[in-house]
C-alpha cells in the first residue's frame, strides 16, 4: 500500500507542472524591423570613424618615415659633398675591361711579390 501511495504521489509531481503550461502556445506576432539607409549610416558610423582613425595615422607614419628618408638621403649627399662615387661592386663591362688591361700591360714583379707575401702571411696565421 505505502508502495502504490509513493508512486501515485510521485506521478503527480511529475504530471502537475506539464497540465500547468498552456499548449499550444498562442501564436506571438513578432514585430517586423525595418531596417532603412538612416539606421545602417547609424549603425555602421562607428565602424567608418574607425577607419578613418587607422587611415590618419597610417598617413601619419607614412610622413614620419618619408622624412627621416629625406633627411638622411640629404646629410649622406652633403657629407659626401655630392660626390657620385659608387660604393658598390664594379659592372660587367667595368671588370672586362679592368681584366683587359691587366692582361695588355702585364703585372708588375713588385704586384706579385706584394701578393705572395700576403698569401704566405694568411698560411702562417691559419695554423
Amino acid at each position: 500500500m505505502k508502495k502504490a501511495l509513493g508512486f501515485i504521489l510521485a506521478l503527480w509531481v511529475l504530471l502537475v507542472p506539464a497540465f500547468a503550461v498552456e499548449w499550444p502556445p498562442p501564436v506571438y506576432n513578432m514585430p517586423r524591423t525595418v531596417i532603412d539607409s538612416d539606421a545602417a549610416a547609424r549603425a555602421l558610423s562607428g565602424l567608418f570613424d574607425s577607419m578613418r582613425a587607422i587611415g590618419n595615422t597610417g598617413l601619419l607614419l607614412l610622413g614620419i618615415v618619408a622624412s627621416v628618408v629625406l633627411v638622411s638621403s640629404i646629410f649622406r649627399w652633403l657629407l659626401t659633398l655630392g660626390d657620385s662615387k659608387r660604393t658598390g661592386s664594379r659592372t660587367r663591362a667595368e671588370e672586362r675591361n679592368l681584366k683587359a688591361e691587366k692582361s695588355r700591360f702585364g703585372e708588375s714583379s713588385e704586384l706579385r711579390e706584394m701578393r705572395m707575401e700576403h698569401l704566405g702571411r694568411g698560411g702562417f696565421r691559419r695554423k
